[in-house]
């Protein structure tokens, strides 16, 4: 798993439904992302947009 080997530290998605349509089962990838030090950033809720949290910097992205 590249995330696992430190290939990408950031992960855009639209949501938890990419990696599975079962939330518990998406929220348990996005926590296995995170124990690899992985930010996960939904880039929008099932509302609609979300604006992008503070972590999600340019700032930050660039470190």
């Amino acid at each position: 798993m590249l995330v696992a080997r430190g290939a990408f530290e950031f992960v855009l998605i639209p949501g938890p439904f990419v990696f599975s349509l079962d939330d518990r089962k998406g929220a348990r990838i996005i926590r296995r992302l995170g124990s690899h030090h992985c930010t996960v950033l939904e880039l929008s809720t099932r509302g609609g947009m979300m604006p992008c949290p503070p972590t999600c910097a340019v700032e930050e992205i660039r470190r």
